[in-house]
């Protein structure tokens, strides 16, 4: 009979993918810049949902319940708070993860941050 899976067992799966990710592309054998850029193109696409045997995973920015008061104290913009409910907040809207990575290594780690 078919059940919802708990959340020790959605942990558990998807700590699978995340480990079997790394052991392909640690073994892989490419130079070291491919891999890594595979590794993360691969955790792009699990978290995208685009990966076989895992839905897509929401990812939303959680800062420190202080740190818009620090900001704002000091003149600097701010993350807003976890409360969500219309989705508003989440990192990537609507666009694919792994689709805004290549844009994204293209750039210098300065325009990466920006």
């Amino acid at each position: 009979m078919s059940k919802e899976y708990t959340q020790e067992e959605i942990t558990d799966r998807f700590m699978k993918q995340v480990t079997g990710i790394a052991r392909y592309w640690g073994d892989i054998g490419s130079d070291p810049k491919k891999a890594a850029e595979g590794a993360i193109f691969s955790m792009l696409v699990l978290l995208d949902g685009e990966s076989a045997g895992h839905p897509g995973c929401a990812l939303f920015v959680n800062p420190h319940p202080d740190d818009k008061e620090y900001h704002i104290d000091n003149g600097e913009d701010y993350y807003p708070g976890f409360e969500d409910p219309d989705g508003s907040v989440r990192v990537k809207g609507r666009a694919l993860f792994h689709d805004m990575l290549y844009g994204y290594l293209g750039k210098s780690n300065t325009e990466a941050a920006e």
